[in-house]
């Protein structure tokens, strides 16, 4: 199961048990002669080691598992910054077993040095080297030859030089390079990150995990080439001005604004840049805009205070001003449209009271029948009630009757002795 751990005898990822401490499950390697490493490590014979299954951190070697990385922050200190999801390092292998027999357990073998006589010489490890540098060198170049006009051959972007608050993430789907940048660490706010993600020739721009921009690396372009192109657009990226939107106390009354929205008593436009640059265009785009040089001063002016606004949410200022200095007054035809609005809005609000209004008859109905029927139960009840005790009662007085019908017949056979003994009696006196 993907949330539970493979090795036999752990319980990580099981309701029942609660670690002390916190720990993430790996997915097997999908090179294949790792795979296999793993399957011959983990001893377990009745269940195959999948691509599905989950190894827990437990089972590796501390050096191999990376929890997290070294950040400046803005006074220049390194900063340990934890990972969510912990990663391995490559060639990792679960070597540790311990609720497994501790003969499984297989700890990394330490370096061991060569002996005297096996180390090479010098010279010789010379001439292995010249050798070995010499007899590529015919391929390596006819690669390089044949590379030329198709520059995605050459093309690497690990080598794409960074800004110096940017790292690199190391992606397990190779075709993908993702890049990071600027974790802001301020207390009482959450943490911003900035990141580039490269995959298939598409530069993907993120902001805390959205995906705001996405652009092209031009192959056909002779001015740049692509490791420049993708440098050129992390580092505008790294230097683009964060839009903060219009957020003035004199514009709380306003509620709406066409071509604007507002969030959290700010207001921006629909289309806010978020990110740009010192000349108000997009930093990733190679295209230019031209503007108003008050529009212009007024960007720069924001950029100087050290809350930029771009060009667009300036605009929606303007719009803003205007309604709060010289409210526009409304058209006949404004207003019989929004009367209109106004009147279908008051016959959707009409038809949904009439249904809740019916449902709410619905239920009373319903609860009424209940409550009839529970009455008429208790008067039934009641009746019933009433019948035993008539019952009851008759039969006391039955068995009244019985008790008396025996007491006379008791004192009747009484009387009978009596007179049975005074006969006998004069009898025996005849007798004698």
């Amino acid at each position: 199961m993907p949330n539970r751990c493979f090795v036999p005898n752990c319980k990580t990822g099981y309701p029942s048990n609660k670690p002390a401490s916190t720990l993430s499950l790996f997915a097997p390697p999908k090179d294949k002669a790792l795979f296999k490493q793993w399957e011959q490590y983990i001893p377990r014979k009745d269940i195959k080691l999948k691509p599905s299954s989950r190894v827990c951190s437990r089972h590796f070697e501390e050096d191999d598992v990376i929890k997290g990385r070294m950040i400046k922050g803005k006074d220049g200190k390194e900063i340990f910054h934890a990972w969510k999801n912990w990663t391995l390092k490559e060639g990792a292998i679960p070597r540790i077993f311990q609720d497994c027999p501790s003969h499984l357990t297989k700890p990394k073998p330490a370096a061991k040095r060569k002996l005297p006589k096996d180390r090479e010489t010098a010279d010789v490890r010379k001439h292995k080297n010249a050798k070995h540098l010499d007899e590529p060198q015919e391929d390596i170049d006819d690669v390089f030859q044949n590379c030329e006009g198709m520059p995605w051959l050459s093309f690497n972007p690990k080598d794409c030089p960074l800004p110096p608050t940017w790292f690199r993430i190391n992606s397990k789907d190779e075709s993908a390079v993702p890049l990071c940048v600027q974790f802001e660490l301020i207390p009482g706010e959450t943490t911003e990150s900035k990141s580039v993600h490269l995959k298939d020739g598409q530069v993907f721009l993120s902001y805390n995990s959205k995906v705001l921009y996405t652009t092209f690396l031009n192959q056909e372009q002779n001015e740049e080439t692509l490791c420049q192109q993708l440098a050129r657009i992390i580092k505008n990226f790294d230097e683009a001005h964060k839009c903060h939107g219009i957020r003035e106390g004199r514009f709380a009354n306003i509620k709406f604004c066409t071509g604007a929205v507002l969030q959290d008593d700010t207001w921006r436009s629909t289309n806010c840049k978020t990110f740009f640059d010192v000349n108000n265009k997009n930093f990733y785009d190679s295209s230019s805009h031209s503007l108003p040089e008050d529009v212009l001063k007024w960007v720069q002016k924001t950029i100087e205070i050290g809350t930029p606004v771009c060009s667009e949410c300036c605009t929606i200022r303007r719009a803003l001003v205007k309604k709060v200095t010289q409210p526009n007054p409304i058209s006949e035809k404004e207003k019989l449209t929004k009367l209109r609005a106004d009147y279908r809005f008051a016959q959707q609000k009409l038809v949904r009271n009439k249904e809740t209004v019916t449902k709410m008859e619905k239920e009373i109905g319903t609860m009424e029948a209940q409550e009839h029927i529970l009455r008429m139960e208790k008067q039934k009840i009641e009746a019933d009630l009433i019948a035993k005790e008539d019952i009851i009662n008759l039969q006391e007085a039955e068995l009244f009757k019985l008790r008396y019908g025996f007491a006379q017949q008791a004192n009747e056979v009484k009387k009978s002795e009596e007179k049975f003994k005074k006969v006998l009696d004069n009898l025996n006196q005849k007798v004698y």
